[in-house]
């Protein structure tokens, strides 16, 4: 009887000792810097730079948690909602972040911007863009401060259709009217799952085919650039591209089909097209990663 309670005194004796030691560890706070790879396009802004803008805000999932902290890009610093904290010192860990926040999204289903309101403005294009980065860390290999940058900086998960129309016609002026890009599942929507890897988007809740955009600008004479994202496909797609405008006191209405494309994320697809003679012609086709530099919306520039 005796070396049962010895033994039992000893066990609880460890076990207490067991429990000081880890609740007398402080909590270390957790901080973090980001950046987006291959983009020149921010959040808020078409200004050509790699980091976020004053104001910016991305949900940021941490190991142990679904759903998200929200944090603002603020006086060149990033600023959680609620303090963040390291599960441990020891263990790497996998943190993923997305860009821009919404309210109400989980690891498994975060809410991606609705690409059936796009204008295709440049100056619009970033409140439809959507981002995500992952960075496998452990605390003693970044000192604290999980760093989403180079490998592990925000990447597009959208692709680019640049949409350039050139005026070859006559001194008439031409009026745009309406334009209309239409592709299978271009503009639908759902959620996306960065719960598994790979990342994937979930199934679509909301098939949209086409966009419609009413311009009714005149067609500048050296010529004017759309920017519409569009989901990225799994195999080779075409697109239609449609087009309305007058000259003089005629109107027009042209359409040609793309190249049968697989869209991927990150990439941008430009697509130049005239108009002779009352034609859409398909003029050149090119495809680069993402890189948009604003130069009076009217010219793309593209570089690694």
């Amino acid at each position: 009887m005796k070396r049962i309670l010895f033994f039992l005194f000893t066990a609880s004796t460890l076990c207490a000792c067991q429990q000081e030691d880890s609740s007398s560890i402080a909590p270390t706070e957790l901080s973090i810097t980001a950046e987006k790879g291959n983009t020149m396009v921010t959040l808020t802004s078409s200004t050509p730079t790699p980091s976020f803008a004053e104001g910016d805000k991305i949900g940021l999932f941490l190991p142990q948690n679904t759903t998200d902290v929200v944090w603002q890009y603020t006086g060149g610093l990033w600023k959680s909602s609620t303090p963040c904290y390291w599960k441990n010192k020891k263990d790497r860990f996998s943190y993923t972040a997305y860009a821009p926040y919404r309210t109400g999204s989980t690891k498994e289903a975060i809410l991606m911007p609705d690409l059936s309101k796009q204008t295709g403005k440049l100056s619009d294009l970033s409140a439809y863009d959507f981002l995500i980065a992952t960075a496998d860390v452990s605390f003693s290999e970044c000192k604290g401060k999980v760093t989403f940058s180079g490998a592990s900086a925000f990447q597009h998960i959208y692709s680019l259709i640049a949409i350039q129309l050139k005026n070859e016609e006559t001194q008439d002026i031409i009026t745009l009217q309406n334009l209309r890009l239409s592709g299978e599942h271009f503009f639908s929507s759902s959620t996306y799952n960065c719960s598994i890897i790979p990342h994937h988007f979930n199934s679509i809740t909301t098939p949209v085919h086409q966009l419609a955009i009413q311009d009714k600008s005149q067609l500048p004479e050296e010529g004017k650039t759309y920017y519409l994202l569009v989901r990225p496909t799994e195999t080779a797609k075409e697109g239609n591209f449609q087009l309305s405008f007058t000259r003089g006191a005629q109107t027009f209405s042209a359409s040609t089909t793309t190249p049968a494309t697989t869209y991927k994320a990150g990439n941008l697809y430009l697509y130049t097209f005239a108009l002779k003679k009352g034609e859409l012609l398909l003029e050149g086709t090119e495809i680069k990663p993402w890189i948009v530099i604003d130069q009076g919306e009217s010219y793309l520039e593209e570089s690694l």
